[in-house]
């Protein structure tokens, strides 16, 4: 049985490797330029515009769908509440002589502060009726 001695160089493999044919990709009808007619349309201009408030209703919604998996349902973003705050953005962004960070403050403390007032109402309310069945149970006792 002989065993065949594999090539030490890239001398040695290059003629036996033959040259590329990339004809079967070629193509007759070459397709159209598809980011420049997307960005020549008006209509795509139109369609791509995307506000102030847009994007802080995706960044809230994220934010509170996340505390609502930890801490409960009244965490998650509703309907109103992000029509509401992407019509106040859309309003104030243009107009507002801060800087963005200020927005963003602002934004935050208004959607976070009143859930965090309801879970401390609710860890409360949990505190009391704790309370209330081990004093039930000691006075039982």
């Amino acid at each position: 049985m002989t065993t065949k001695q594999l090539p030490e160089t890239l001398e040695d493999v290059q003629p036996n490797l033959g040259e590329p044919n990339f004809a079967m990709f070629e193509d007759d009808n070459p397709s159209p330029e598809i980011t420049e007619a997307v960005l020549n349309s008006s209509e795509s201009a139109q369609s791509v515009a995307v506000g102030a408030g847009d994007i802080t209703v995706v960044m809230a919604k994220f934010a509170t769908s996340f505390m609502a998996k930890r801490n409960g349902e009244h965490w998650r973003l509703s309907k109103e509440e992000a029509e509401e705050l992407k019509h106040s953005m859309d309003a104030l962004v243009p107009d507002l002589s801060l800087s963005p960070a200020w927005t963003v403050a602002a934004v935050v403390v208004g959607i976070t502060a009143p859930r965090i007032l309801t879970d401390f109402q609710i860890q409360q309310d949990m505190e009391k009726e704790v309370n209330a069945s081990e004093s039930k149970e000691n006075s039982n006792s």
